[in-house]
C-alpha cells in the first residue's frame, strides 16, 4: 500500500519514511502497526483532497467520491 501511495503521491515524505522504516524492521514479533492519525498521513485513500493525488489522476475528480473511485480503479489494476 505504501508503494501504491508513493506511485500516486511521490512527494509524500511520511509515506517514504514509513516505507524505509518498514524495509529496515526486524523479522521478530515486533512488527509495525499504524493508527488512524498515521494512516491519514500515509494512505492515499485518506488523502483525497491532496492536490498531488488529484493531479495524478485522469477522469472526473470533481469531488472526493470521484477521486476515491479513480484511485480504487487504479489500485484494482496495480
Amino acid at each position: 500500500n505504501l508503494k501504491f501511495t508513493l506511485d500516486r503521491e511521490p512527494g509524500n515524505l511520511e509515506a517514504k519514511k514509513m516505507l524505509d522504516d518498514y524495509k529496515t524492521q526486524g523479522t521478530d514479533d515486533n512488527f509495525m502497526v499504524t493508527n488512524i492519525a498515521e494512516e491519514k498521513e500515509i494512505n492515499t485513500f485518506f488523502r483525497l483532497n491532496e492536490p498531488e493525488v488529484i493531479n495524478n489522476l485522469s477522469g472526473d475528480t470533481t469531488d472526493d467520491k470521484q477521486v476515491f473511485l479513480r484511485l480504487r480503479e487504479l489500485r484494482n489494476k496495480w
